[in-house]
């Protein structure tokens, strides 16, 4: 019964469902915040669409160069992949043109950042490129995308909600780059290998300061503001615990759930 549940998790974290909640959590957290009804087909559209490009830029790769000898894990993952995928173009077509132009926007970027197009590289490949391109798609999705779809204005409040959403990424990401400062390689010029640990997570807690400070600013709700500051201070809390003998799943689940903590603070605070 143990191995069965563990299955269940790794199948749960593998296949990208649980970043893709954060996503969605992001997602949640920007309506909330400006007074916004939650649209199915938009939240299924970025949720299913999370997990298919999670997963399109995790093992395309594998399949194309082992498709013949795929585990029957990775075979249920490419099986969930396509029926996400089904569910994304379903929900997808159930949207406005000018939001799916932007969304369309959004795809080519995750194309770009596993295909090597660009001389003959992916966009990950860049040195020092890979924190930012990751930040930028997430606030192309949980920011933009909606933005646009329910005709918000692009000011200063927009700005300061995508500043915010772009800072609160990298600093998420940091803990990442510290667990795989071993495998990595010296190339991707990651945030650990630059400056170090000690002052990556440093980085990271300034970061995390600037996302409450902006917060501060833009915020006419002292709720908001208690919500986002307790989810700064786990969020440094989380990034100061880190080191690269941390369990396998420390940051594929605790860190990875700190924007599902937002919002529920958002709701019960």
């Amino acid at each position: 019964m143990r191995r069965f549940f563990l299955s269940i998790f790794r199948f749960y974290i593998e296949a990208s469902i649980h970043v893709s909640l954060a996503v969605y959590a992001l997602l949640k957290v920007f309506l909330l915040k400006n007074a916004l009804e939650s649209d199915f087909y938009l939240s299924g559209t970025i949720f299913f669409g999370a997990i298919t490009g999670y997963n399109f830029v995790k093992y395309a790769p594998v399949a194309k160069l082992h498709h013949r000898s795929l585990t029957r894990f990775f075979k249920g993952i490419q099986f969930f992949s396509l029926f996400s995928f089904i569910g994304l173009v379903y929900c997808a077509f159930k949207l406005p043109m000018y939001t799916l132009l932007v969304l369309a926007f959004g795809g080519f970027f995750v194309f770009l950042y596993a295909i090597p197009v660009v001389l003959k590289q992916n966009l990950r490949s860049f040195s020092g490129v890979k924190i930012y391109v990751v930040a930028l798609s997430w606030v192309l999705t949980v920011v933009v995308v909606p933005a646009i779809h329910y005709s918000l204005p692009i000011d200063l409040v927009f700005f300061t909600h995508a500043i915010q959403v772009f800072v609160f990424v990298v600093a998420l990401i940091i803990p990442f780059d510290i667990r795989d400062l071993n495998y990595d390689d010296k190339k991707l010029q990651t945030l650990p290998q630059v400056i170090g640990i000690a002052n990556a997570k440093l980085v990271g807690a300034i970061l995390m300061i600037l996302f409450f400070v902006a917060e501060l600013m833009i915020s006419k709700k002292p709720d908001a503001i208690v919500a986002t500051g307790l989810m700064s201070i786990l969020t440094i809390f989380f990034i100061y615990k880190t080191s690269v003998t941390n369990s396998k799943f420390y940051c594929s689940f605790y860190v990875e759930s700190v924007p599902l903590v937002f919002w529920l603070l958002l709701l019960v605070v």
